[in-house]
């Protein structure tokens, strides 16, 4: 059986999974681009399951993509197909139409998605009627993949006829992860250097976090902050960190894997005021404790790595969701008789070993695989 994944990118965490699929289960990639991103480099020549295609991405919408489905089915001619999902995508619209209509196409598809629409919620009637067109659309696969339980029971609960959905828990390949077992974080707990990693946008909400630090620099004046990102909020950051002077150090984005290894390695804890996804996962595998609101907010929802933070075993969930309970929470890191990340470090490397493997994550798609091929069609 010849399988595809379709992606609208395939970035560069992902070339260790998708070199891990091709030689255990035969897959390939359909794809509109790949390359370096964030320091980890990827070969020169294209991998043999990565195929290009003209996927053209829309400038006012980032997550839009018109997807040539008929070049790629005529060029791969697959089975299967595991597309990414995304209302936004055209793949998707006419994947689903394909297999409702019976004009052909593979004969068997999954979806690879959240589950739900994660950033859009269900606050408001559009709220609920665009996760109601999202399942509308979802409904004619065959099986579906998710991150984590949560999108499972989401799609087993409303989707109809409840098709098999699979989990396949996020994750990063650590062999891909330079510096890592290295902690050069404070040793005194009243010097601990605290860290964001992300893109500086609404829902990660990093001008929030910086008052809250500033809120904890009155009790605990020798916490430093460190934020490594950049994007539309990078503005309101600096305004905001601009009375904290040096105690506050803002680097925009960092693409060099080593730089990037060493900020973690010299973390005390990732901290984040808004939602947090893959960055979670890439703390943890650092060995860094992650402090974040336990619901960010009506607005700021978590992706699904947000699961990997247990409560005093890989970090700090924080509730109620207020600038002075997060900056209460710092000063309880500054204050501690012992530095978080050497409190939390054994914890951190037994769930780290077992959830968080590359294995873990495949195994999901060697269930997915199994159950396409039992499909007769």
């Amino acid at each position: 059986m010849r399988t595809i994944v379709l992606q609208r990118t395939v970035p560069h965490y992902r070339f260790a999974l998708f070199d891990r699929l091709h030689d255990e289960l035969g897959w390939v990639v359909a794809t509109g681009g790949a390359g370096d991103a964030h320091g980890l480099h990827v070969p020169d020549a294209d991998p043999p399951w990565l195929h290009r295609f003209a996927i053209r991405r829309h400038r006012a919408r980032q997550y839009r993509a018109t997807v040539p489905v008929d070049a790629i089915l005529a060029a791969l001619a697959p089975d299967a197909i595991v597309a990414e999902f995304s209302p936004q995508m055209s793949s998707s619209w006419r994947l689903s139409a394909d297999r409702l209509l019976g004009r052909g196409g593979p004969r068997r598809l999954a979806y690879w998605s959240q589950g739900a629409n994660v950033e859009r919620g269900f606050r408001s009637p559009a709220d609920l009627g665009a996760q109601a067109l999202r399942l509308a659309l979802m409904a004619p696969a065959d099986a579906h993949l998710c991150y984590d339980g949560a999108g499972a029971a989401f799609l087993h609960r409303w989707l109809p006829a409840s098709p098999p959905v699979f989990v396949a828990h996020n994750t990063l390949d650590p062999a891909t992860l330079p510096g890592r077992g290295i902690d050069t974080s404070p040793a005194d707990p009243a010097a601990a250097h605290l860290l964001f990693v992300g893109r500086l946008t609404r829902d990660k909400a990093v001008p929030d976090l910086v008052r809250a630090f500033a809120l904890a620099l009155a009790d605990a004046p020798r916490l430093r902050l460190t934020i490594v990102g950049d994007g539309p909020d990078m503005a309101a950051v600096r305004t905001a960190a601009a009375p904290l002077g040096d105690a506050v150090r803002i680097t925009g984005e960092v693409y060099d894997a080593d730089e990037l290894a060493r900020y973690f390695q010299s973390a005390s804890a990732l901290v984040y005021a808004g939602g947090i996804g893959l960055a979670a996962v890439n703390a943890l595998l650092y060995g860094v404790p992650v402090v974040l609101y336990d619901h960010p907010g009506a607005d700021r929802r978590h992706h699904p790595e947000h699961g990997n933070i247990v409560d005093g075993v890989t970090g700090v969930r924080v509730a109620p969701t207020t600038l002075r309970a997060l900056a209460d929470q710092l000063v309880a890191i500054a204050r501690a008789s012992v530095p978080l990340r050497p409190a939390m470090r054994a914890d951190i490397e037994r769930y780290v070993a077992a959830n968080l493997s590359l294995d873990r994550m495949v195994d999901g798609f060697r269930a997915l695989d199994a159950h396409l091929r039992s499909i007769a069609r």
